[in-house]
């Protein structure tokens, strides 16, 4: 047992003489156990039982034929030492939570469709092509909007678009979004469209319920001026818009 002379008590022989051992003991579990945060209460009963048992098997052993002044000393420099541990491993977690690295974040995908579904202004109805793929005209006029999904920002806009009618180049589409400043877009062609991307900067109105997006395709034409049944102005034919944040 440790010497006596370095440990300093206060009315040592009367506090002694007032304390229990096992009283002590499970002073110091219940101080200890309240810093426990287990979610599940059944499995939290469950150890704090076999840590009450444990440590009470454990310190009574240590404390085995002691007097009651040497045990209140040996149960004082304990709960110091455990004291000492908690706040180690504490500090220790806190640091590497402070110093690791966040998981990288998936990018968020969103696509709409052009179908019956899609809430806009300045299309034509709904049309299918081959494949049962819809589409809709931007027209009369050459500007239209599409409102879509929340998504975080910034994101890149592709805007698929199968054809364009004659007179209407796919380079002078410009796209502005949730009021932003107009963005022009790069053409990428591939076999029976065109996807027409670009990294518009998000306007004032991001906050929204929805984000919305405006199409600028330059101009709209008639092809009954040129003949043709089709009585409509039209400019640019979309089928779908795809989202991804970046």
């Amino acid at each position: 047992m440790n010497d006596l002379s370095n440990i300093s008590l206060a009315s040592s022989a009367s506090a002694a003489s007032g304390l229990d051992r096992i009283g002590a003991v499970d002073a110091m579990r219940k101080r200890l156990l309240s810093r426990v945060d287990l979610a599940d209460a059944d499995y939290a009963s469950v150890v704090e039982n076999k840590l009450e048992l444990e440590a009470l098997d454990a310190f009574g052993a240590q404390l085995q034929g002691a007097s009651e002044l040497e045990s209140v000393s040996w149960l004082i420099r304990r709960v110091a030492q455990l004291e000492a541990r908690v706040n180690a491993l504490t500090l220790t977690l806190g640091r590497w939570e402070t110093n690791r690295e966040p998981p990288p974040t998936e990018p968020e995908r969103h696509v709409v469709e052009m179908d019956e579904n899609v809430v806009q202004e300045g299309f034509h109805y709904v049309e299918r092509m081959q494949g049962d793929v819809c589409f809709r005209w931007i027209g009369p006029a050459p500007k239209a909007r599409v409102y879509l999904p929340k998504i975080r920002l910034p994101l890149e806009l592709t805007l698929v678009a199968p054809a364009a009618y004659r007179g209407v180049q796919f380079e002078a589409a410009r796209v502005a979004f949730n009021d932003g400043a107009w963005t022009p877009v790069i053409v990428e062609r591939a076999e029976g469209s065109a996807a027409l991307r670009c990294r518009p900067e998000s306007g004032p109105s991001r906050d929204g319920l929805l984000h919305f997006v405006d199409i600028d395709c330059g101009a709209t034409f008639r092809p009954a001026d040129e003949g043709a049944s089709d009585v409509r102005k039209i400019g640019l034919a979309l089928s779908r818009i795809e989202m991804v944040s970046l």
